[in-house]
């Protein structure tokens, strides 16, 4: 009777393995889900002063999917569940939630609805609005009855239902904009990715808080077995609470950890403030690119020393008019966002010639 040896796998061959997709029916579900209650609060967040943000850094999904990590954590210890999430379905609800992150508050509803009701709303026989400009607008992308207008500005009253119905056109209308729009952000993102991971090896701090929550290194220590973690966690938690708390019960003090120095006769005042979300980033960031922050950002206020003492030319205003004099850094911000674009598009030129090569030929 000859004896065999069990079969085992290879590196090699494991290696070529295919791993498992993240796409499963309860990794979708759950980020449906948890992109819901995301929406949810960011718009309590924007009403009342405390809440979930739901904006382009992923703060609100970065919250959630530590929520849900140490929830399922949690539930595997008191045997609720035999089994979490693998890492790949943690990042598939991840990056849903991030993709939930671009559309409520954060530079896109908040903007969006009241323009939707806006020109009906503020119609007057000074402006001309209702003759000239309401007529010219596309039918089903605004809202064209004055009622609901008047009632998304100025509330509904007691027993007030919501037209859905009214505003059902035009925003399914605008979510085939938004959609193609978030389409191409992940074209464009898969077209660079090899460009950016391969050839220039970006790190991609924001990447990495997340991506230690959902698999630890080997080698490595768990992220939320690290006592220090958890210190910094429970500082920035308890400054973040009492913020909010505050709001709704005023005898609870807040805690603030900021103050300014104004110099030159009070002509300028640098404020000086612990940003617990800005102090975890360039824990990330490599020290060049903090020298470089903390280098433009003295000279930012230098240029605003000057704009206010000789009263230099403002060209425009932004959009909050109490920084007006922020409008030449935010015109120089904006040149600079289309130099480094440019300077990247010219640098990739190979890299977009062989994917137009492979696309089109």
């Amino acid at each position: 009777m000859i004896k065999t040896e069990p079969q085992t796998v290879s590196e090699t061959q494991a290696s070529e393995i295919p791993a498992a997709s993240g796409v499963t029916p309860r990794a979708v579900g759950i980020g449906a889900l948890l992109s819901v209650l995301l929406a949810v609060l960011s718009v309590c967040e924007h009403a009342l002063g405390g809440g979930l943000p739901a904006d382009g850094v992923g703060t609100g999904a970065l919250f959630l999917l530590f929520t849900l990590v140490c929830g399922v954590g949690l539930l595997k210890r008191f045997g609720v569940v035999r089994a979490g999430l693998r890492p790949a379905e943690l990042l598939v609800v991840f990056s849903m939630l991030l993709m939930a992150s671009v559309l409520p508050i954060s530079g896109v509803l908040i903007y969006l609805l009241p323009h939707l009701a806006g020109f009906v709303q503020y119609a007057t026989p000074e402006n001309e609005w209702g003759s000239r400009v309401v007529p010219a607008l596309p039918d089903g992308l605004t809202i064209q009855d004055p009622a609901v207008a008047k009632g998304f500005f100025e509330g509904l009253g007691p027993g007030g239902e919501v037209p859905y119905g009214a505003w059902a056109g035009p925003l399914c209308a605008w979510a085939v904009l938004l959609g193609a729009f978030c389409f191409t952000m992940i074209s464009f993102m898969v077209i660079f990715r090899k460009r950016w991971m391969e050839e220039e090896r970006l790190s991609f701090p924001l990447a990495q808080l997340p991506a230690s929550l959902v698999e630890c290194p080997a080698g490595e220590r768990p992220l939320l077995s690290n006592g220090v973690f958890w210190f910094g966690f429970g500082v920035a938690a308890v400054v973040g609470l009492s913020l909010i708390v505050s709001r709704f019960l005023p005898f609870v003090p807040p805690i603030h950890l900021g103050f300014g120095i104004s110099f030159s006769r009070n002509s300028i005042s640098v404020p000086f403030s612990t940003n617990f979300f800005a102090l975890g980033i360039s824990y990330l960031v490599s020290m060049d690119i903090l020298i470089s922050i903390l280098l433009f950002t003295f000279l930012s206020y230098v240029q605003i020393y000057l704009v206010t003492v000789f009263g230099s030319a403002i060209l425009g205003s932004p959009p909050y008019v109490p920084y007006a004099h922020y409008t030449q850094l935010h015109q120089e911000g904006i040149g600079a966002l289309i130099a480094l674009v440019g300077f990247g598009l010219y640098e990739s030129r190979h890299h977009l010639r062989d994917v137009f090569g492979k696309a089109f030929g």
